[in-house]
């Protein structure tokens, strides 16, 4: 795994120099470690469902859409939703490049200029230096265009509009696609700066940076959907602060004013009001509304430019990048859970449809004694199935054969029958009736050409 260096991380900006144009980004840099502090792998599953209109990479998908899902080997972090909102009193056309040293630019909008090449094997691996790279040429529109934002609003989700509420310019690519920002996610493979771990009940977090971050908070979702404030403040830098787990629920208006407290520290970062708001607005679900321990800091721009370099030209009279760091990490009380599942089942199916799933295999496979064989992760990209989620019919494609064996169960293991109503051979295509099938997530497993692969499946 690469660790990251920070030695002189600057934003390069190219070109002559615009006097009035200002331009801010935000995004999240998530990453998942064990108690013990090791950043854990398999962090590439989608979180928040993004429309089918963003681009992307084969296999990069939007959740729900046709196609297989693309493996990616040592992924240990997310770089989930950069948005970058330029301000200019008149119409200026732009050059920006956003560079990935460690990991790949996976999916975009509107549509890229130019920019690294798709993967070509079933599996992206970015266990070497993996150089990925993304390039716009696009107009930002005078305040007083004509123009409007022109994306299939039938596809559009909360996390893709929110970002919208701002007093930024639109910008308009040369395939015609009009938004409000230039938009970028990827995967990639980075041993972050704050290190979490937990010892002897406490939870240590380091920061391992010789820069100070101005704002970090130790928050916790229980199971039962409470919110747990452990700690806020400033980390020095080489700082290794303390924390004592909270066991008392915050009240809404305590939550409500650290929250607050957090958008007032991203404003004083850089970022204006309404960014800051419509930031932790976009992430409101995945940062405050599901289970876990996770530190929220604000990334120093040093590591910023370091992690994503950038260009622009015409160079920006103000350019401000607030990213914020999401790290999480399973408490000791959820690992002793994990095993204690796959002690009694020999799996970890209860936890297929979790994002983190990937990650849980890692993790197990570490506390197993040595003398016990690895737990091994399902082949999730060796079929296809759409539409997911369904309501009555299951299509499944891919690498099909005349003695296939499928199998239909729930997370709890009961298995359900499955009739079939297409067989197609030339094409690999299967079509199951599930419409006695009561709505839920099931697990599809497929057996044929002595491989197995298995797949989530959401019936509404």
């Amino acid at each position: 795994m690469k660790a990251l260096l920070i030695l002189f991380g600057i934003s390069v900006l190219v070109g002559k120099a615009s006097a009035q144009m200002t331009v801010h980004e935000w995004g999240t840099f998530t990453t998942l470690s064990g108690s013990n502090g090791q950043q854990l792998q398999g962090l590439y599953h989608e979180e928040e469902q993004i429309p089918y209109f963003v681009h992307s990479h084969p296999g990069f998908k939007p959740f729900n859409s046709k196609g297989s899902y693309r493996a990616c080997k040592d992924a240990t972090l997310k770089m989930e939703t950069p948005v970058m909102y330029f301000y200019n009193p008149t119409q200026i056309d732009v050059n920006v490049r956003v560079g990935f040293p460690n990991g790949s630019i996976s999916q975009w909008y509107p549509q890229r200029s130019d920019g690294e090449a798709p993967p070509t094997s079933d599996t992206l691996d970015l266990s070497g230096l993996y150089k990925g790279w993304i390039l716009w040429n696009a107009t930002v529109l005078s305040p007083e265009t004509t123009d409007t934002i022109n994306t299939n609003k039938y596809d559009e989700t909360p996390t893709w509009t929110t970002p919208r509420g701002t007093d930024a310019n639109l910008v308009k690519a040369p395939s015609g696609e009009v938004e409000k920002f230039l938009f970028y996610r990827g995967v990639g493979n980075l041993q972050m700066p704050i290190v979490p771990r937990f010892n002897n009940g406490a939870l240590e977090v380091f920061n391992s940076l010789s820069a100070p971050i101005s704002y970090a908070l130790v928050f916790e979702r229980t199971g039962s959907n409470t919110n747990r404030i452990w700690w806020s403040g400033h980390l020095a830098a080489k700082e290794n602060e303390l924390v004592t787990p909270n066991t008392v629920d915050a009240t809404d208006a305590e939550l409500a004013a650290q929250l607050d407290q957090f958008v007032q520290f991203l404003v004083k970062a850089g970022l204006y009001q309404k960014e800051a708001q419509a930031m932790l607005d976009t992430w409101k679900t995945s940062y405050f509304q599901t289970p876990g321990v996770r530190i929220f800091w604000i990334v120093p721009r040093m590591t910023t430019d370091e992690i994503l370099p950038l260009q622009i030209s015409p160079k920006p009279a103000t350019l401000e990048r607030v990213l914020v760091g999401r790290s999480e990490v399973l408490t000791p009380q959820f690992e002793d859970s994990l095993m204690s599942y796959y002690n009694t089942n020999g799996n970890l199916y209860y936890y297929y449809s979790d994002r983190y799933y990937l990650a849980y295999l890692q993790r197990v496979n570490q506390l197993l004694p040595a003398a016990v064989s690895p737990v091994v992760a399902p082949l999730v990209n060796e079929i296809s199935l759409f539409p997911n989620p369904f309501t009555s019919s299951l299509k499944i494609e891919g690498a099909l054969q005349g003695s296939s064996n499928i199998s239909i169960t729930d997370i709890l293991g009961q298995v359900y029958p499955a009739r079939i109503l297409k067989s197609s051979g030339s094409s690999r295509q299967v079509e199951l009736d599930l419409s006695r099938v009561p709505s839920g997530t099931y697990f599809v497993k497929v057996q044929t050409g002595g491989r197995t692969a298995v797949s989530r499946a959401i019936k509404y």
